[in-house]
This record gives structure tokens, sequence and C-alpha cells, in this order.
């Protein structure tokens, strides 16, 4: 088990496209499950990876649950 600080998570597993300051409140908000060494947080990379199948299965059932509203895109009918 390799572990990695909020930057090597921000910069490794995401490449830069999600600060390490996101890191660190998914971390204190319990999103994200942390280890922490005195003062410091790591993560494993398998926790990350998990994180990131549960949040694309539930993107992917909100998706797939959510009915269109309009045939045309970008427009929705209000009743």
């Amino acid at each position: 088990m390799i572990l990695l600080n909020s930057k090597e998570v921000s910069e490794q597993i995401f490449r830069g496209a999600v600060s390490y300051q996101t890191i660190l409140r998914l971390a204190h908000s319990g999103k994200i499950p942390y280890i922490k060494v005195g003062r410091k947080m790591f993560f494993t990379a398998d926790t990350i990876e998990n994180y990131l199948k549960k949040q694309l299965s539930n993107t992917t059932i909100a998706k797939n649950e959510s009915e269109p509203n309009s045939i045309i895109p970008g427009i929705r009918k209000i009743c």
C-alpha cells in the first residue's frame, strides 16, 4: 500500500484537474477516507479510485433515471 498526500493525489491521480485543497475538503467532509499520521493526511490510490467509481455510478444512475423533458436538446418542457 502506497500512501499519497493531497498534492500527490491531485497531480498523479487527477493530473492537476482537482486541486489539493479540494482533496482535503473532500477528506474533511468524510467523502474520501484518509489516514492521519500526526498532522498530515494520507490517501491510498485504491480509496481514491473507489470514490471515483462511486461518483461515476451515481452520475450514471441519475442520467438513466431522468426522463427527457423535450425532444429538442437544451429545451425543457414546463407543465
